[in-house]
């Protein structure tokens, strides 16, 4: 969540904040967040998997399998996203 925010306050009469103006894009952020927690909350309960786990089902699919192995020889250290991989080859992904 971007802690920069730049609002603007509107007053009435009296001086009271009443309302609230941002720039869209600081706005739209907020709003990506609040989907975000939102999801998150919806799947509090649900069960979950290692990631050592998810790895063995991958290298179970024939989709994904040799795409990991491949991906595995070219790590050389230091983090690399498979997921943005994936998506340069044309692998289906969460991000897309």
């Amino acid at each position: 969540m971007k802690s920069d925010l730049h609002p603007e306050f509107l007053t009435n009469e009296e001086g009271e904040r009443i309302s609230v103006v941002l720039p869209i894009e600081e706005f739209n952020e907020l709003l990506e967040d609040l989907e975000d927690l939102a999801v998150i909350a919806e799947r509090r309960d649900e069960e979950t998997i290692s990631h050592q786990d998810l790895l063995r089902l991958l290298d179970n699919d024939e989709k994904y399998g040799e795409y990991l192995s491949d991906s595995r020889r070219q790590l050389s250290g230091g983090s690399h996203d498979l997921r943005d991989d994936a998506c340069r080859r044309n692998y289906p992904c969460a991000s897309s």
